[in-house]
């Protein structure tokens, strides 16, 4: 399914310091499927060591299901829904180390 629509978006990114640096983001479709979708993200990493770092953030997304969990056919019934937005709230922070090493850790809340 090709999801069509109108938003906008936006992105800030930027280092503090030589060891803080911080992005942002902000997404909002008007039309189309996803219509009246909102995400936003902030985030921020700390360097203190040349192989160490730490980094964290929050994302907030408020929007419709995806196609499926609203309108679902099959040989032997037809799911049809109206369901409201689905709210998530996503906290993670960790820490990085080496090249490709880290361990994170989430915490999401559903509405």
């Amino acid at each position: 399914m090709v999801n069509n629509g109108w938003g906008i978006t936006g992105n800030i990114a930027g280092k503090v310091s030589e060891l803080v640096s911080v992005r942002g983001d902000v997404d909002y479709i008007f039309t189309g499927n996803l219509r009246q979708s909102l995400d936003v993200k902030a985030s921020a990493s700390l360097k203190p060591l040349e192989w160490l770092r730490a980094f964290g953030g929050y994302e907030y997304s408020l929007r419709y299901p995806d196609y499926f969990e609203q309108f679902y056919f099959s040989n032997n019934y037809i799911w049809q829904n109206r369901l409201k937005k689905q709210g998530v709230n996503r906290l993670w922070y960790g820490l990085g180390w080496g090249r490709n090493n880290s361990l994170e850790i989430t915490n999401a809340v559903f509405s």
